[in-house]
């Protein structure tokens, strides 16, 4: 074989190499070490300086406050496609925020830090469970003050400290399909239950 007719498919081997490569580093897993990964809009991740640092209630820069809060939710919004967006598991923590969402029949699992920035992010070609779906929460009703207003509320009724929060989860009941937020303490295996918008927190056992 002449060398021009051996480097064509040489050639072309090549550039389906480094497309794969693209690919996979474009939509697969990206945690820690990937400082030129992009989500789904281009964006890149920022995921090369290793794991974030955890923070509390009470950090000027935590994610239950609505400025912070409202950034994340603008991400899983701009990754679902839209204000339509479900989200199937919503965990957010002063120094995070932890969801799955149904985005155009696959899962996508989302950790967004503070600033509105996307530290990682995995897509599952499964589609999310229908039963699991139907329940999902729109991030439309996700209320960005609620957390905020729910922490507050505590300490003043229940003298709970900010910094004593651990995470939020938001729950949808399955009868009454109202959604609420579940709040956990760091020190304490009760949790305290209050509607999306932060009202009415009382003690679960």
């Amino acid at each position: 074989m002449t060398a021009p007719r051996l480097i064509v498919p040489l050639l072309a081997a090549a550039l389906g190499v480094f497309g794969g490569y693209t690919l996979m580093h474009s939509v697969g897993p990206n945690v820690g070490g990937g400082s030129g990964t992009k989500d789904s809009a281009g964006v890149v991740i920022d995921d090369s300086s290793g794991p974030p640092p955890e923070r509390t209630a009470s950090d000027p820069k935590s994610m239950l406050l609505p400025s912070e809060l409202a950034k994340g939710l603008a991400i899983i919004r701009r990754e679902g496609g839209g204000p339509g967006t479900k989200v199937m598991n919503f965990r957010l923590a002063p120094g995070r925020i932890n969801a799955e969402i149904d985005a155009d029949g696959k899962t996508i699992d989302l950790y967004i830090i503070p600033g509105g920035k996307l530290y990682s992010r995995d897509t599952s070609p499964i589609p999310p469970n229908a039963l699991v779906l139907k329940e999902a929460l729109p991030v439309s009703k996700i209320s960005t003050t609620g957390p905020a207003k729910m922490v507050r509320t505590l300490r003043r009724k229940s003298g709970i400290k900010p910094d004593e929060v651990n995470y939020l989860v938001s729950t949808v009941d399955p009868i009454t399909h109202k959604a609420t937020w579940n709040l956990y303490l760091k020190d304490s295996s009760d949790f305290y239950r209050a509607a999306i918008n932060g009202a009415h927190p009382t003690r679960c056992c």
